[in-house]
């Protein structure tokens, strides 16, 4: 199977709306599947089969791609093909910016999901995993940082709260919290306990309503002390977060098209039907 970049910014945009990031998934898979990035045969059978969905999901998604500005449609050779994933942004490094070069920062996609479902879910944790990574680098974008020897990911720096994770995946908190839940079960993700202070050692309405309105932005959290037997309140500050496979935290990475023969030979039409490889009779 297949190893593609699929860029940060893009499954950004399409996670404003769930059938847009379905679409991507779809496109990954077709990338990920057959070497000329084409589906021959675009029926519910063959989407069933290719993406592992149900008959209802297969009826709506062929409905979807060919309405995307991900594919490329073609009625009378019933063909569908996924568009390059690549931006045609210009972008400059170096001193003053000279060096000029088409370039992504990227998710390389090893997993060995390969169903509708698994890789639209792969696509929500790559984003909630790219926050967590991102401290670990100088600026969002950068290379990587070397891994501990155990082979896992340095724990990030500083606390992360949850709504964080869910604009980052433009979902409500209690989705972003199943999601990280799930890959901390699967053992992909470790969290530390909440990270809090205490502001308020003895709570009392007129303290906290002083305090708000002196901390107009920040929210309370009123706790009960067994210890000293009164409440007192706090501000969370969210939890610190590790990623238990290094390869994945190594995934992230700026790739660069600076070659002038591999842009020659990116910009280079396909056609889709010089390859049959998944043709249907």
């Amino acid at each position: 199977m297949r190893k593609i970049n699929v860029p940060i910014a893009l499954i950004k945009e399409c996670s404003h709306d769930k059938l847009r990031l379905e679409c991507l998934a779809l496109a990954v898979i077709i990338k990920r599947t057959f070497v000329n990035s084409t589906l021959y045969g675009v029926n519910i059978g063959n989407f069933r089969r290719t993406f592992g969905c149900s008959y209802k999901k297969a009826h709506k998604m062929i409905e979807a791609v060919k309405d995307s500005h991900l594919f490329v449609y073609d009625d009378k050779h019933d063909y569908l093909f996924a568009k390059s994933f690549k931006s045609k942004a210009v972008k400059h490094y170096g001193k003053n910016g000279k060096f000029v070069a088409h370039a992504d920062f990227c998710k390389k996609i090893y997993e060995s999901a390969n169903t509708l479902r698994d890789v639209t879910r792969l696509l929500r944790e790559t984003l909630i995993a790219n926050v967590m990574v991102a401290q670990q680098r100088e600026l969002l974008g950068g290379n990587a940082k070397q891994t501990q020897s155990n082979g896992k990911a340095a724990q990030s720096k500083a606390p992360i709260a949850l709504r964080k994770f869910a604009k980052s995946i433009n979902m409500s908190k209690s989705s972003a919290g199943r999601y990280i839940s799930r890959m901390a079960k699967d053992d992909k993700v470790s969290k530390s306990e909440i990270v809090a202070e205490c502001v308020l050692p003895y709570y009392t309405a007129e303290k906290a309503d002083e305090w708000m309105r002196n901390h107009p932005k920040k929210r309370l959290q009123v706790w009960f002390s067994e210890k000293y037997h009164q409440f007192t309140a706090w501000i969370t500050y969210g939890r610190m977060y590790s990623l238990n496979d290094g390869n994945f935290d190594k995934s992230f990475r700026n790739v660069i098209y600076n070659h002038r023969k591999r842009l020659s030979a990116i910009n280079k039409p396909c056609d889709p039907l010089a390859y049959l490889d998944n043709f249907h009779a």
